[in-house]
């Protein structure tokens, strides 16, 4: 079994010990779009009003633990004609009634105790809500970046593209190229164009998704300035799966409905018990108000009742709860399962990327070299400028390439983020 409250101690601790995660991808620009989503994004004010529903239901059914204490008054006047009389009867009375069920079985208390950990798992859904939205928040805003970047890449290719078709032209003119070779160039400036018109596009759906993450309406002033993608930090700490348990609040949240499935069976035993009640009233009454407080009454009674024939009601309701509490069982571990597979999927991605991404740079400075020695042939007048040109548009393709490699791998690691629960490395623990 699941220790609630530790697990919801390990709740506080968590949400309040660390710094935010996605301080260690951006700076002032992501921490000013997440304030500005966790003010405004309409499903984790849904998130909040669960909570304060929560609240309220747990003191609604904890109320039931105490006495209640009622008041009472009325007054009444009676005419009455017999025989050509005429009689009319006053009565005035104030009163208290107080009634309290002795929680002998413990079925009060264990309502009570399952609700406050409905209570405390729909805060963790609450917490859940908040990791979820500054991810997205993140991976839009790395998006947005990477797009720029690329644009500002796809400009400088555009207009080394257009120096080749002019040069090519100049040599189709001369007779030293073929009209196939100038389409081919003139295809290939058109292809770099039409992929800067889809850069446009995408940037501007990534600017309307942060508006909509942040409750605004699309076009709304958000502003992605920052130019170049944020360097990754060293890896998280992840220590062992069951450490996921202290970080991850969808784990928290099935720990504590599984706890909450466990005394909605004890409760269910008790009703089928017999159960006791109190109930007194006080009061005073008379048929003068000046003589209200003259007369008073008192009333004290208590009442057993318990079940003697229900076709089988109770006992069925006592099934039902523990197999709820069977399934919350197993929707416990499918979520513990499942956070540790997250996680070594988001390690393995960030691997993989980074081999990917290692592989582009050797690529790039093999490139590199081919474009100086390039440049040193045009110098040395053993070949043309176009030649030089040629070689500089495939080394930014590479650049493009790996902008969008390097931005896989920092999406790899906002993964990693969100599937630890927001750790950094301020957490103690240690990567296994």
């Amino acid at each position: 079994q699941v220790s609630a409250d530790h697990i919801y101690s390990l709740s506080a601790d968590s949400a309040t010990s660390r710094n935010p995660w996605w301080q260690q991808l951006g700076g002032d620009e992501l921490d000013q779009l997440m304030t500005t989503a966790f003010s405004g994004n309409f499903t984790l004010r849904q998130a909040w009003s669960r909570v304060e529903q929560a609240r309220a239901t747990t003191i609604i059914t904890g109320s039931d633990l105490w006495p209640s204490l009622d008041y009472n008054g009325n007054a009444s006047h009676q005419h009455q004609y017999k025989d050509d009389q005429h009689t009319r009867t006053e009565s005035f009375a104030l009163g208290l009634v107080g009634s309290y069920e002795i929680d002998l079985w413990g079925r009060i208390r264990s309502q009570t105790t399952a609700q406050r950990r409905e209570q405390q798992a729909t805060e963790e859904d609450w917490r859940t809500a908040r990791i979820t939205l500054s991810s997205e928040i993140a991976g839009n805003w790395l998006n947005s970046v990477a797009l720029q970047q690329q644009y500002t890449i796809i400009e400088r290719q555009i207009k080394t593209a257009t120096n080749i078709v002019e040069l090519t032209q100049l040599r189709y003119l001369e007779g030293q190229a073929t009209r196939s070779d100038l389409v081919e160039r003139q295809q290939e400036l058109h292809q770099f164009e039409q992929s800067r018109l889809e850069l446009e596009q995408n940037l501007s759906q990534y600017r309307y998704d942060l508006c909509l993450l942040s409750g605004l309406a699309p076009g709304a002033d958000i502003q992605v300035n920052q130019q170049q993608l944020p360097a990754l930090t060293p890896l998280p700490p992840v220590g062992v799966p069951a450490d996921l348990l202290a970080y991850r609040p969808d784990v928290r949240a099935a720990g504590l409905r599984l706890n909450k499935g466990d005394w909605l069976v004890a409760a269910a035993r008790a009703d089928r018990l017999p159960a006791m009640r109190l109930s007194a009233d006080a009061g005073y009454s008379s048929t003068r108000f000046a003589d209200l407080f003259d007369n008073w009454l008192a009333n004290l009674a208590a009442s057993v009742t318990g079940p003697i024939f229900d076709a089988g009601s109770r006992r069925a309701k006592v099934t039902r709860a523990r197999a709820e509490a069977d399934e919350l069982l197993a929707a416990y571990e499918e979520t513990v399962i499942t956070a540790v597979n997250e996680v070594e999927s988001a390690l393995l991605d960030e691997r993989k990327i980074s081999e990917q991404l290692a592989a582009v740079d050797q690529q790039i400075e093999r490139r590199h070299q081919s474009l100086d020695n390039a440049y040193i042939r045009y110098l040395n007048g053993d070949d043309d400028y176009l030649s030089y040109l040629i070689v500089k548009l495939s080394v930014d393709t590479l650049q493009r390439e790996r902008v969008q490699k390097q931005r896989d791998k920092l999406l790899a690691r906002v993964a990693l983020h969100r599937a630890l629960g927001g750790t950094t490395t301020n957490s103690q623990n240690r990567l296994q």
